[in-house]
């Protein structure tokens, strides 16, 4: 998976506040991406998106911050 494009199953969203959390599925790969307003999605849609360095947080399975670009 690359800044290029790429295509993953939306599992759900979460809302709170003004913003949504949205979960994808790209394979192998869980990912969680942040939306400002209601999300346009729904969860069983297959989705594109792109990923940009300097927007990525990583994680290990107990939630501890492992690498953050930005």
């Amino acid at each position: 998976m690359g800044e290029g494009e790429n295509r993953a199953e939306v599992t759900l969203v979460e809302y709170s506040n003004s913003e949504a959390v949205v979960y994808i599925r790209a394979g192998e790969v869980e990912l969680r991406a942040l939306s400002f307003g209601r999300s346009v999605v729904r969860e069983g849609e297959t989705v594109d998106f792109r990923v940009q360095e300097s927007g990525v947080y990583l994680f290990d399975e107990r939630g501890q911050l492992l690498k953050a670009h930005g």
